[in-house]
């Protein structure tokens, strides 16, 4: 699905835990896109000062003192919930309400944003402007934590053990039976970014047991599953399929400016 949105401008929302791979996938995105041989641009919107932001998105100008980045490439803002209101209307205001960013003012082409938070029952709160979330989600991923995806730890084991030896000049060690017990049986509160860690441990202190009996002893951690993705944030096939055709009728339109393509 992300190779299929990629080659388009649609606005990308990318939903879930902590370490679940959000900036991954967002890369990977940027990497298929038409804009791979430009800069990927990230913004830590918690971090951000309120008037910094608030002026960049208003102006649609160059960064002041360089804090914010031009708009060439993609865009990816890290938790946009954490903008002000100030901050979340100028964005509003930066954002073209169409199936492309490409037009005069637009804050970058291409625009990928990233939550730990449900931002519908957000929307619903009144805590978030519904209609700056209309535009940030026309294809929504709601990656699944680790605990509901066990059956992805062998392959996610092997992958970083491989990159990692590679990466220490290490040589890449065999994990026992018990070991890969071990991690099935653990809960994963931190998910991939937390399981990243383990593999690191076991590679450079060269102690698989010390490692994996740190995993067993851990305090128990409540396997009690994060709510269920809200419809919006779960895109089937055939929206997928009706979005690109938009996107498609948008392009072949764009010269006589039909704007009928707007994402719902």
């Amino acid at each position: 699905m992300a190779a299929q949105i990629a080659p388009t401008n649609i606005a990308v929302l990318l939903c879930g835990e902590s370490g679940t791979g959000k900036e991954v996938l967002g890369r990977r995105i940027h990497s298929l896109s038409r804009y791979s041989d430009e800069p990927l641009h990230t913004i830590a919107c918690g971090w951000m000062s309120a008037d910094r932001v608030a002026d960049h998105f208003v102006q649609y100008s160059r960064p002041v003192e360089d804090e914010l980045p031009p708009k060439t490439g993609t865009l990816f803002l890290d938790e946009p919930s954490d903008l002000d209101a100030a901050s979340q209307s100028a964005l509003l205001r930066a954002i073209p309400d169409g199936e492309t960013l490409q037009a005069s003012g637009a804050i970058a082409p291409r625009l990928i944003s990233s939550t730990t938070r449900d931002l519908v029952n957000e929307t619903r709160q009144g805590r978030f402007p519904s209609e700056l979330y209309r535009r940030l989600s026309g294809i929504c991923f709601h990656l699944l934590p680790l605990r509901e995806r066990r059956e992805d730890l062998p392959g996610l084991v092997q992958f970083l053990l491989a990159k990692h030896a590679a990466r220490f000049q290490r040589p890449r060690p065999s994990l026992r039976t018990e070991s890969l017990d071990a991690l099935f049986q653990y809960a994963w509160p931190g998910n991939i970014r937390e399981l990243e860690n383990v593999i690191l441990r076991i590679l450079l202190l060269e102690d698989e047991e010390l490692v994996i009996s740190e995993l067993r002893f851990a305090p128990a951690w409540a396997e009690t599953a994060a709510p269920p993705p809200d419809a919006s944030c779960t895109a089937a096939p055939a929206e997928v399929e009706r979005q690109l055709t938009l996107e498609a009728l948008t392009r072949t339109a764009r010269s006589a400016n039909d704007r009928t393509g707007s994402p719902s």
